[in-house]
């Protein structure tokens, strides 16, 4: 009986994770207890990405510049600029520091008569010597990591997937990855992005398309596509993303990994993406929330002498522990659907369901309710939808930051004409019936669009005021909760759609962008008012780039074909006022996957959750993801946040 006993206790015990899998956290632990070497750990890293990535013979890790049109269908396509023999280098001088700093840590300690061999105190002893390693080291000693194809690495290309940068070669690395380097982490490459990191799918003409690990006819999302899906697959231990309309979150949800959007301003923004930090952040994605909060320490400690301290914008970017220290104190709100704007898949609030159950039941969560914050309650008039729309109103707004006042004018004599051309089309067909077809739809949005990103600086202040109101909104709300759990995508993992492939030529400065934008609204081989000014143009790639990805429809809620951008609508209106939100594996979803005209088979696709927080360093909780609600292996939580 009591062989029996003990076989089922060993049946219970969770396997051992492949070092490939282990998070950062541990693999640190282990390089310096001396059980791994960092060299060891960038060979194994080196030779699954050789053999996985694609079928390509760049084993000394340099990556040609052009698409490897000879690329397995099966190949995942994360890591695209890689620097493997100076990882390998950097790997063998870390190896030697730490041999040197164990040695010179050994003799203070001779030095003060500290005796740290086995005896009664060996344990005790042990923890603080690994903790002055540690302190002496830098926390990510030797941990081979990957960051998003836009960060700055001296040496190697920031293109954005864009043909025009693809000799733009970084002469300093960006603060964040400075940052990361270092903390001691030995960076093998850069991940692919979509085009301009303005997609949420990941394809160029320079890099190609990057799959989805556990389907690669399914999408890894964006624009941290290729930084998901390496980690999700085990290329790297840890990835530094970029957010602004989901970037971090959603590739995070559709790779079944963890990805946090720290408060805006918390981590230094430079370098790479053109964007100001009017919205966009940097934030860690990792396999473990361990790793989050590891990283985001890292990230957000600059200290007070270094040049990049101006960079940081909040004064107050100390992340302090949660004050909450059991799941059951937290006061916590569900928002699970939202019919008007982005209506969320059965599967997904079947995930949600599940939780607040659990919550409930196996976590003895008293507060838990259904409210979300955007309404009248708290003070927000025009709900979701209006929100969405100030959203996107601010995101294109960004694009208008330098542009020619005269490119301008222009855009806004074509638009007048389009405009007009729109209204007689429409009191031609007053005889039709009143509803628009979904294409009539996409172009009003892409008019809308248009306008937005040539408004003038009083309809920006408009706006952003708009913004301010949804701030307090936020503020009275987070006031009532600590947390708002709620979707972050509106159903799985999609198939990839690259209908506008080919036409990526787009400028990363803005006058080409607005150029590109402008045109899309002239994209009409009927629109005879517009014809001198299509002549005329040498942009005609760039509109139908723009133009083919703003008509797109993919499957959304229970397969129902929904416009390509709703599927923001969820990380943009928790992302407007600069909430911090962490996104973390929630199950999986059974999904029909077809391959050729007539077999057809289950697979399981991931589905992730976020956690917003209130906005600001010093008080939220899921600013520090050390807390119980974000840190799963560690928390009441662990049952149902952690990824299997």
């Amino acid at each position: 009986m009591a062989n029996q006993q003990q076989q089922r206790e060993r049946e219970q015990l969770p396997l051992p994770l492949p070092l490939h899998y282990e998070s950062a956290t541990t693999l640190a632990d282990k390089i310096r207890r001396r059980e791994v070497t960092s060299l060891e750990l960038v060979e194994l890293f080196i030779q699954r990405i050789i053999r996985y990535d694609n079928n390509s013979n760049d084993n000394d890790g340099s990556k040609s510049k052009t698409k490897n049109k000879n690329r397995s269908k099966t190949s995942i396509n994360a890591v695209v600029v890689r620097c493997f023999d100076q990882a390998r280098t950097r790997a063998k001088e870390l190896d030697r520091l730490l041999l040197d700093t164990i040695k010179s840590i050994q003799i203070q300690i001779q030095k003060k008569k500290d005796d740290y061999d086995y005896d009664d105190g060996a344990k005790n002893s042990y923890s603080s010597f690994l903790l002055l390693l540690e302190e002496k080291l830098g926390p990510l000693h030797g941990v081979p990591i990957t960051v998003k194809e836009n960060n700055d690495v001296c040496g190697l290309q920031t293109t954005l997937g864009n043909p025009i940068s693809i000799n733009n070669i970084a002469t300093t690395n960006s603060p964040a990855v400075q940052q990361l380097l270092n903390s001691g982490a030995i960076i093998l490459g850069k991940t692919n992005v979509p085009l301009n990191c303005n997609d949420v799918q990941t394809y160029n003409s320079i890099y190609g398309t990057t799959s989805n690990p556990y389907n690669v006819e399914c999408t890894p999302g964006g624009s941290s596509g290729g930084s998901a899906a390496s980690l999700c697959i085990g290329f790297s231990a840890l990835e530094l993303g970029g957010d602004i309309g989901g970037s971090i979150r959603l590739p995070a949800a559709l790779c079944g990994i963890y990805g946090h959007k720290p408060t805006l301003n918390a981590i230094p923004f430079s370098n790479g993406c053109t964007r100001t930090p009017d919205i966009v952040v940097k934030g860690p994605m990792s396999r473990s929330p361990y790793d989050l909060e590891l990283a985001l320490k890292v990230l957000v400690h600059i200290p007070d002498h270094s040049p990049m301290k101006r960079l940081q914008v909040q004064s107050d970017c100390r992340l302090p522990p949660c004050t909450k220290t059991k799941l059951n104190q937290f006061r916590i709100a569900i928002w699970d659907d939202d019919q008007t704007c982005c209506p969320v898949d059965s599967n997904i609030k079947s995930a949600i369901k599940l939780l607040v159950d659990k919550l409930k039941d196996v976590a003895e969560c008293h507060h838990v309710y259904q409210d979300r914050p955007l309404t009248s309650k708290y003070g927000w008039k025009g709900g979701s939808k209006y929100a969405f729309e100030i959203y996107q109103q601010l995101l294109a707004t960004e694009e208008n930051l330098g542009i020619d006042p005269e490119l301008i004018e222009t855009a806004r004599d074509i638009l007048r004409k389009r405009k007009k051309r729109k209204k007689k089309d429409e009191e031609n067909n007053d005889h039709l019936p009143t509803e628009k077809s979904t294409q009539q739809k996409l172009r009003d949005r892409v008019i809308q669009q248009t306008e937005w990103i040539i408004q003038s600086t009083q309809s920006w202040n408009v706006a952003n005021n708009a913004r301010q109101k949804m701030r307090t909104t936020y503020e009275k709300f987070f006031q009532e909760y600590d947390v708002l759990i709620c979707p972050i995508t509106a159903s799985v993992a999609w198939p990839k759609d690259e209908s506008s492939s080919g036409c990526h030529e787009w400028s990363t400065d803005r006058k080409t962008q607005l150029e590109l934008i402008v045109g899309s609204s002239r994209m009409d081989e009927d629109d005879e008012d517009d014809d001198d000014d299509n002549n005329n143009n040498d942009f005609t790639k760039n509109v139908q780039h723009f133009w083919k990805i703003g008509q797109r429809i993919i499957p959304g809620a229970n397969g129902h074909q929904t416009p390509y951008h709703d599927q923001v609508f969820w990380s943009g209106v928790t992302n407007i006022c600069g909430n911090p939100s962490t996104v973390f594996p929630a199950g999986q979803a059974k999904v029909t996957a077809q391959e050729g005209t007539t077999n057809h088979h289950h697979i399981m696709m991931p589905i992730g959750l976020q956690v917003v927080g209130d906005a600001g360093a010093s008080r939220s909780v899921t600013d520090a993801p050390a807390s119980p609600l974000c840190n799963a292996p560690a928390s009441p939580l662990s049952e149902f946040l952690h990824a299997e």
